[in-house]
């Protein structure tokens, strides 16, 4: 049986687990906008792993519903030629 003091404890570590995630995706978030108006053509390494699916989706939520989203990165995929 869990007590209320246990389960406010583990619901507090759940809260700042949350907002520290939250405070890395911002900041990941703001790199990739500060690449993306630093660099002309900026260019991403893409593996279909779950690297880059977390790239792909902190692209979406940097740049979505941007007009000119294929301009915020070239994607690439490792032994392609990137043409």
């Amino acid at each position: 049986m869990i007590s209320n003091t246990n389960a406010s404890v583990k619901m507090v570590e759940v809260q700042n687990q949350s907002s520290h995630l939250e405070r890395l995706e911002a900041e990941s978030i703001h790199i990739l906008r500060e690449v993306a108006a630093e660099f002309r053509n900026p260019v991403m390494m893409y593996s279909v792993g779950k690297d880059s699916s977390v790239l792909l989706h902190l692209l979406i939520k940097a740049f979505y519903p941007a007009h000119h989203r294929s301009r915020c990165c070239t994607w690439i995929r490792p032994g392609s030629s990137g043409k």
